[in-house]
């Protein structure tokens, strides 16, 4: 329960316990009925506003805590941003040279990668051209084994024995 909610209910509970003894001497029994649950409520409220109390300072002393915390952080963030920038000078002096090296290198390997590119074109082209060569040299094998194969029947079919002087 939040305070504020617990306070409400403190209060209305001494309302209806005001109301309560209020009544006449007909009602008193249940007035006194009435009185008992009020003050039971009312010790049960002042427990938990107790409980709540202490939990609001334990809770007020852990936030002081954090923002120590955050204090020594802040101030440390500063020192290091400040102790950055008093380098960031003498970084820049002793990587230019570095910088413009690295710049020539870049270049240097841009040339040298449209010179590969040049060279995988003609690489594409001469494997392009390989490929065609080596389909119409299987061509020509297929043929000639045919051929070759053709021969070989029509020599069976004259009964012919092959000649030694020719070669396959």
């Amino acid at each position: 329960m939040t305070r504020d909610l617990k306070i409400r209910w403190f209060l209305f509970v001494c309302l209806c316990s005001l109301i309560l003894v209020g009544c006449e001497n007909r009602d008193n029994e249940s007035g006194k009925a009435g009185s008992a649950e009020a003050r039971a409520l009312i010790s049960l409220v002042k427990g938990d506003l107790d409980k709540t109390k202490r939990e609001l300072t334990d809770l007020k002393h852990d936030l002081q805590g954090v923002i120590e915390v955050q204090n020594e952080f802040a101030e440390q963030i500063k020192q290091l941003v400040t102790a950055n920038q008093e380098k960031v000078p003498s970084t820049t002096e002793v990587a230019g040279p570095d910088i413009k090296k690295l710049i020539i290198e870049l270049n240097e390997q841009r040339q040298n990668i449209g010179r590969l590119e040049n060279r995988i074109t003609q690489l594409g082209v001469l494997v392009k051209n390989l490929r065609t060569s080596i389909t119409e040299q299987q061509t020509t094998i297929n043929d000639l084994v045919s051929i070759i194969e053709e021969q070989a029947v029509i020599n069976e079919q004259e009964n012919i024995e092959p000649q030694d002087d020719i070669d396959y």
